[in-house]
């Protein structure tokens, strides 16, 4: 037998948890840490808050008491570990969606029988979150943005022509790299990431199980198992994380992904910048006068713009 002890150092909203393989029980949990100076709100409270919310165009997330509101750029995340009350951990970017919050905290005031906070006091007792929101595309549009800049560029193609193993006309071996190479995780399943950054993402044709309503009726009880043959990511950071998943199912950080094209319009150009380069080095007017910048300029300008 053995045991682990520790001690609490801090407050923390615990957002899942996971028990890891063959280690006979060892837990893991992702979670933020909570400021201990900021005060919870108590159970009554948050749900005559939440159900506010709700009313005035906030969207919630499934399965999680995470709020919404696109509009203004707001995110209100519950932590409802405890019993009797919440901790809020809030992402308000903008004085219109703080405006956004606390009028809706106004509004749940007459609600309650004993008040604590003002419209403008609530915004100093949450937590609040830098992290929190993080815009976010599907791993899936960025495959497709990917595979576009590729297969636009007859060059490449040449390169790619009798090579097999392929997922979307792209070679399975150049996926991984471009994938792993610089994309950050931001999602999983609409679930925020922050347990795993470093990740490889390795795509694969894969036969998903799934389940659905015999017959077609969605109240069925009785279901039946189909597969489908689909583009699979194994998303593993070589120690703790592996899991398969769809590729509409993940999303990745939007800064991220447009560094993941920008990094690939530059490989498939730099031929092309090599001849600028070199037409500079040479006194070759008039590329003999640009300026490191402009001469990669010059590189973008000729590359294919994957929203074009």
């Amino acid at each position: 037998t053995f045991g682990v002890q520790g001690s609490a150092v801090t407050l923390a909203a615990v957002s899942c948890t996971w028990e890891e393989p063959d280690t006979h029980g060892l837990h893991y949990a992702q979670y933020w840490p909570l400021d201990a100076k900021k005060a919870p709100l108590l159970h009554t409270e948050s749900c005559e808050l939440v159900k506010t919310m709700l009313r005035t165009g906030w969207v919630q997330q499934k399965h999680s008491l995470h709020l919404q509101k696109a509009e203004v750029g707001a995110e209100i995340f519950f932590s409802s570990n405890w019993p009797d009350r919440a901790y809020l951990s809030a992402f308000l970017p903008s004085a219109e969606a703080e405006r956004s919050f606390a009028d809706c905290w106004t509004s749940v005031l007459p609600e309650l029988v004993h008040p604590r906070f003002s419209g403008e006091e609530i915004l100093e007792v949450i937590q609040r979150s830098g992290g929190l929101q993080q815009r976010s595309v599907t791993l899936d549009k960025v495959m497709n943005d990917l595979r576009f800049l590729i297969v636009s560029d007859p060059c490449a193609m040449e390169d790619l022509k009798g090579k097999d193993d392929l997922i979307l006309d792209i070679p399975k071996a150049l996926w991984a790299q471009l994938l792993s190479s610089s994309l950050h995780l931001a999602k999983i399943f609409e679930m925020h990431v922050r347990f795993v950054r470093d990740v490889r993402l390795e795509p694969e044709l894969i036969k998903f199980r799934y389940r659905e309503p015999v017959d077609g009726q969605e109240g069925s009880a009785e279901k039946k198992f189909r597969s489908k043959t689909s583009i699979g990511v194994l998303v593993t950071n070589g120690f703790n994380v592996e899991l398969w998943t769809r590729t509409q199912d993940l999303a990745v950080t939007e800064d991220s992904a447009e560094a993941a094209k920008q990094r690939l319009n530059w490989k498939l150009n730099r031929l092309r910048l090599s001849i600028v380069q070199r037409a500079r080095q040479r006194g070759q007017r008039p590329l003999a006068t640009l300026e490191d910048d402009v001469s990669r300029l010059v590189c973008s300008f000729v590359a294919v713009d994957p929203e074009g």
